[in-house]
């Protein structure tokens, strides 16, 4: 008797599909602004030159295609588990992102090339750039702490 009523409990896990993908989103988004934080300070040392462009354009290229791939996945996965909201928050991004990318003629290094770098206008332009996705990110992070929060709570009262 007393093994029929434990079996028609279910035991639910600590942590849902949904909060490990936010939570592990948390963790990513962190990453971001870490990359940002340092493609600001690489993009005020050229603008001061401190270090040459050469060697600025290699520490900001080699961001571009693991924030592309990692934005991406994250996206597709927030259309896979159906958080309709957060798709459609990331999805501008994501494509701003691959347009981006796609615009590399054949001859440049990537996206950041040292001989449109120390052009006064493309060095702006990549700071607003810049700044505009640490805006994005900082948004974000608090709504996905939001979610994550919800999440909990709500499977704590279940």
């Amino acid at each position: 008797m007393y093994t029929e009523t434990v079996s028609q409990h279910k035991v639910q896990p600590l942590f849902g599909w949904s909060s490990a993908l936010r939570a592990a989103l948390l963790c990513i988004v962190i990453g971001f602004l870490d990359v940002l934080h340092t493609q600001i300070i690489t993009l005020s040392d050229i603008e001061c030159d401190y270090i040459n462009a050469q060697e600025c354009c290699k520490r900001l290229n080699q961001f571009v295609l693991p924030e592309l791939i990692t934005h991406t996945v994250f996206t597709s996965l927030f259309l896979f588990f159906g958080h309709w909201l957060l798709f459609v928050l990331n999805l501008p991004l994501v494509i701003w992102h691959i347009v981006r990318f796609q615009k590399v003629s054949k001859g440049r290094l990537g996206v950041y090339d040292p001989t449109e770098i120390h052009n006064r206008a493309n060095l702006r332009q990549f700071q607003r750039e810049v700044y505009a996705k640490l805006g994005f990110h900082l948004i974000t992070f608090f709504i996905y702490i939001y979610c994550l929060i919800v999440a909990l709570v709500g499977m704590a009262t279940d």
